[in-house]
């Protein structure tokens, strides 16, 4: 009998468990763009060679991997900094720039979801703007990261930046 118990107990508490973190990982559940304003600002012809020329503005240099993150702390943010590691060390002599949202006014008019990342090549090319990760908690990002990735290591002409703004993961408001 106590045997049974102890089993029942040991099942109800995992269930409990398991209860607890999906409800948790479903609050930080988001859509990265959710009225899809990245998305038509990035269809707009000019919208790579404005997003470049901000970027400079910000001292943003080529061959950069650009992290922007909300001005105050969020747990989503803290995620991304793995991968944003992951990317740097796929991409050797890149280097970081982190930026808030606030230093980026003309950005933030698209970006209600945070954390964002653009990656800049050697020539100073926007190659990929959106979001780092995927999925509840981000964690199935290596694939997303050897995306990312590849726009830079790829020689034939791109009409433009990889952008991904419908995307569903672990995102925190902008403001």
């Amino acid at each position: 009998m106590k045997r049974h118990l102890w089993w029942g107990l040991m099942v109800l508490w995992l269930g409990a468990c398991a209860t607890g973190l999906w409800f948790y990982s479903q609050s930080h559940i988001t859509d990265f763009d959710p009225q899809l304003s990245l998305n038509h600002a990035a269809a707009d012809v000019e919208f790579e060679a404005r997003l470049s020329e901000v970027l400079r503005d910000a001292s943003v240099l080529p061959g950069s991997v650009v992290h922007i993150g909300p001005e105050g702390g969020c747990y989503c943010d803290t995620l991304s900094q793995r991968h944003h590691q992951a990317i740097l060390n796929k991409l050797p002599g890149y280097k970081s720039v982190s930026l808030n949202i606030s230093q980026l006014p003309w950005v933030a008019q698209w970006l209600s979801r945070l954390p964002a990342l653009i990656l800049l090549d050697s020539t100073g090319e926007v190659r990929y703007f959106g979001p780092y990760a995927l999925g509840a908690g981000c964690f199935n990002a290596d694939t997303l990261v050897s995306r990312i990735v590849s726009t830079t290591q790829t020689s034939l002409a791109q009409p433009g930046p990889l952008v991904i703004s419908e995307a569903t993961g672990c995102f925190c408001d902008a403001v």
